[in-house]
């Protein structure tokens, strides 16, 4: 049932499996006691422990070929200035939660780090991600990674007015930073060598 839940779920990227590993682990080995049992009257019992023994085996390849990748490409690290804004923020926030509009890698620190809402964040939470992410490529808030990059000044308007935003993280090579001048009437609530914290209290590109 579970597998089938899993198999079937919409979207892609679900955590329907996350932080159940014990749970899971305890009924597939109540299930494979029950294979056993019933195998054993079929005279399979030597094929089953045979496929049991190749699932751990795959299983266990897995988990080695996923700690060779993490020592290949070390553990990510989060940028310090991100931390920084997103305690900015909390700090003038309170016990509020705030919307903020930014990149996703930066959104999903934010979201989970500080419980700050955003646009979009870690790919397998957001939903709708790869159009939301095409969306700020091309409003000029996420200036990584391939795809439509530029600085659309409505688009950012709108995205700003839709999310109800009550900030803007903006990576200072980001093409968006353009509209500071133009578009907020406010100093930045946080400035770093590389980021940029922006209220859209007074936002306006009219």
């Amino acid at each position: 049932m579970a597998a089938g839940l899993l198999l079937l779920s919409p979207s892609y990227g679900t955590k329907l499996a996350g932080g159940s590993v014990l749970p899971n682990a305890l009924l597939a080995a109540y299930g494979i006691e029950r294979l056993l049992e019933a195998s054993s009257a079929w005279g399979w019992r030597g094929a089953v422990r045979r496929l049991v023994v190749c699932a751990v085996g795959l299983m266990t390849f897995t988990l080695i070929m996923v700690f060779a990748d993490i020592a290949k490409v070390r553990v990510p690290s989060v940028d310090r200035e991100v931390l920084a804004a997103g305690q900015r923020i909390r700090d003038l926030e309170g016990t509020g939660i705030p919307v903020i509009l930014t990149d996703p890698d930066a959104g999903a620190v934010l979201a989970g780090l500080f419980g700050e809402r955003v646009y979009a964040g870690h790919w397998s939470l957001t939903r709708d991600f790869p159009r939301k992410s095409e969306q700020l490529k091309k409003a000029g808030v996420d200036p990584s990674g391939p795809g439509n990059s530029g600085y659309d000044r409505a688009l950012l308007t709108e995205l700003i007015r839709n999310s109800g935003a009550n900030y803007v993280l903006l990576r200072r090579t980001a093409p968006a930073v353009e509209a500071i001048a133009k578009c907020s009437h406010s100093k930045p609530v946080f400035e770093g060598n590389r980021w940029l914290v922006l209220g859209t209290s007074g936002w306006s590109c009219s």
